[in-house]
């Protein structure tokens, strides 16, 4: 399936922006990337969480 870039959709976040695109755009996956704060550990950040929490689909998450 190719890549199709998607219009951000306007939410008072970017949590809720990503989260509303994947809805608006069928999306079966979100992939975000985040980089580790301390040592070698990946601690999430609230825009991951929060989208890992509340999306409709798969969540993967990538460390950079």
């Amino acid at each position: 399936v190719p890549f199709k870039k998607a219009s951000p959709e306007i939410a008072p976040n970017i949590a809720d922006s990503i989260i509303a695109t994947a809805l608006k755009e069928g999306a079966d996956l979100i992939m975000l990337g985040a980089t580790p704060r301390v040592s070698d550990q990946l601690v999430l950040g609230k825009t991951i969480s929060t989208v890992a929490r509340n999306a409709h689909c798969a969540v993967a998450v990538l460390k950079l």
